[in-house]
């Protein structure tokens, strides 16, 4: 995570530098490509903060204010909208009055303009009130002296925390506090509370939008479109600076980059005119799909994975089958046309592949985490394969859906290979995805029983309820079944029901507000649209609940480190009985 800097010379301020971090989850995490902001952060050699406000994440905006006030700086903080377009709208002046800070929304109407610059400089920026404390230490601060302060209290308690500016007798106080408190000790223990904070502040805010707004804007409207005029923009930018040391750029979704490599089988045919075998076949372009799941997996995670293509290998020829077969150009395209009952049983050996292109150095190499294998028909892999260290995996199992590593060699870190076939499109991609989705929740968040009569009040099956089976009760549902689906792949249902699913977008807050919903109303429509609407419902907020991530993304894309950071409650990781080895 890049970290940048630059300074200005403002007149009436002397020179003044910035800071603009990039997004991150928690300030008290230990992910490794968030040390370096939270280093920055927690040293507090700044003046100021100012935070920024995404209304797409607007629970992790809120609840990342509050963190940041143990750090006790002042902030300010910039909001892009008031969330009309969400179906309500935020009361500005009650942001204003809870958080304690000035608030400058960025979009305000393009009335009443008036010496803008002269107004922010009166208003002045101040400290917001530690929002995180623990009641029974602040009951003896008092007695401890003036380095006891709130945030001071809440960084000695934490053990991941660094902190040399404390005094030590604050952080020994502190520590054997928490010795018999051990949650205290937990950095997810404050990440969760932040966010509970932000949720009962969020709905206190939240005013209807079924009128109109005609009233007279405040000083935060006026200021956030002077920002953005011509003549008036760059005074207010560099008096922000003047104000500010530091400006942390916080905040909308976490970026993950993730490692992945890009295989594509496609074939030369000679006797075709030299064209490749997508070509000649008039099938989709393996690239273009591969651009696109980039695409619908950043967006429907709200921006928190973001894949990073290391890699990209096109080979001229087919695969080799465990069976030791292998197509020739003559054979596959004798079966393609003219008796596809003649192909050949066997599968894709990836042990094979590992050797002939000498894959483990690769992923050394390049931190590879994911493999995304594109080729023809009976090319014969399956949609999605995943191998863990040991075969090791949270739960007990009966369903060998969940884990299939088939011949996978073992590389000491979790590697995902997708099985994509460029005879299809968008939509089939998508899905082989998504079944990769419910195979590691049905594994984690699941506990390894996906099974509504066995394990009912799990969160991941009460995700995946639908109509058919809990009538006027549906959620999300699953990859086969929309929340009014009656039977495998009815997407595009007419039918209407009653469904919770849209309770999911605010996870773990859910309001249970049931909405009269089909396929057209609700927005899952046909394959792509049913499975972006699907994937957009994972929960994806900061925190945790019942000893899981509140962002499920974190099992789906960042499996080792989140089962390290949080081992799932009661997890065994022994080696898994029931799953897809190779014969």
């Amino acid at each position: 995570m890049e970290i940048s800097r630059a300074r200005h010379s403002l007149s009436g301020f002397g020179e003044i530098e910035w800071v603009d971090t990039p997004s991150f989850a928690t300030l008290f995490s230990g992910f490794e490509n968030e040390i370096g902001v939270q280093k920055l952060l927690l040293s507090r050699e700044y003046d100021a903060i100012c935070h920024v406000v995404d209304m797409r994440q607007l629970h992790r905006s809120i609840a990342l204010f509050h963190q940041l006030t143990v750090l006790e700086k002042p902030m300010f903080v910039v909001i892009s909208d008031r969330g009309e377009n969400n179906g309500f709208w935020l009361d500005i002046d009650a942001m204003q009055r809870d958080l304690g800070v000035f608030i400058l929304q960025a979009n305000a109407d393009a009335e009443h303009l008036n010496n803008p610059l002269k107004i922010m400089l009166a208003k002045g920026i101040s400290t917001p009130a530690c929002s995180l404390v623990v009641p029974r230490l602040e009951q003896q601060r008092t007695t401890l002296g003036t380095d006891w302060t709130p945030g001071k209290l809440v960084l000695a308690c934490i053990e991941t925390v660094p902190h040399p500016e404390l005094p030590p007798p604050v952080i020994e106080i502190a520590r054997n506090f928490a010795k018999n408190n051990q949650f205290l000790r937990n950095d997810l223990y404050f990440t969760d509370l932040s966010f509970q904070v932000a949720s009962q502040q969020i709905q206190a805010w939240k005013r209807p939008n079924t009128t109109t707004l005609t009233a007279p804007l405040t000083l935060s409207q006026r200021v956030g479109l002077w920002a953005q005029q011509p003549l008036t923009g760059i005074p207010i930018v560099l008096g922000l600076l003047g104000l500010m040391y530091l400006f942390v750029g916080i905040l909308g979704a976490q970026v993950l980059v993730d490692g992945m490599e890009n295989w594509v089988f496609d074939p030369v045919l000679k006797s075709r005119n030299n064209l490749k075998l997508h070509e000649h076949m008039k099938w989709s372009d393996p690239w273009r799909l591969t651009d696109k799941m980039v695409e619908d997996a950043r967006r429907t995670s709200g921006g928190y994975v973001d894949y990073r293509i290391v890699e990209k290998v096109e080979h001229d020829g087919f695969t080799t089958f465990r069976n030791g077969f292998t197509y020739t150009e003559e054979a596959f395209l004798e079966m393609w046309e003219k008796d596809r009952q003649k192909a050949n049983k066997g599968m894709t050996s990836f042990q094979w592949l590992f050797e002939q292109f000498d894959l483990a150095a690769r992923i050394k190499a390049k931190d590879v985490r994911e493999i995304w294998l594109w080729g023809a028909p009976y090319m014969q892999w399956d949609e999605l394969h995943w191998k863990t260290p040991g075969d090791r995996i949270p739960y007990p199992t009966d369903n060998p859906w969940f884990y299939r590593p088939y011949d996978i060699p073992d590389v000491g870190r979790t590697l995902w290979i997708m099985g994509w076939n460029y005879e299809r499109g968008e939509g089939e991609m998508l899905e082989s995805y998504c079944h990769r989705i419910e195979s590691v929740l049905a594994l984690t968040v699941g506990q390894g029983i996906w099974d509504h009569k066995r394990n009912g009040d799990n969160v991941w099956n009460r995700f995946t309820r639908v109509d058919k089976d809990f009538p006027g009760e549906s959620e999300v549902g699953s990859v086969h079944f929309a929340p009014n689906s009656r039977s495998d792949y009815d997407w595009s249902n007419t039918n209407a029901v009653w469904t919770y699913a849209d309770d999911w977008l605010t996870y773990p807050l859910l309001p249970r507000k049931k909405k009269w919903l089909n396929a057209q109303t609700g927005g899952w429509k046909g394959i792509v649209g049913h499975h972006l609407w699907w994937m957009q419902r994972l929960p994806r907020s900061a925190g945790v609940t019942d000893g899981f991530y509140n962002n499920w993304w974190q099992y789906i894309v960042n499996y080792d480190e989140a089962l390290r950071k949080l081992p799932p409650p009661g997890a065994t990781f022994q080696k898994a009985k029931h799953a897809m080895y190779a014969e």
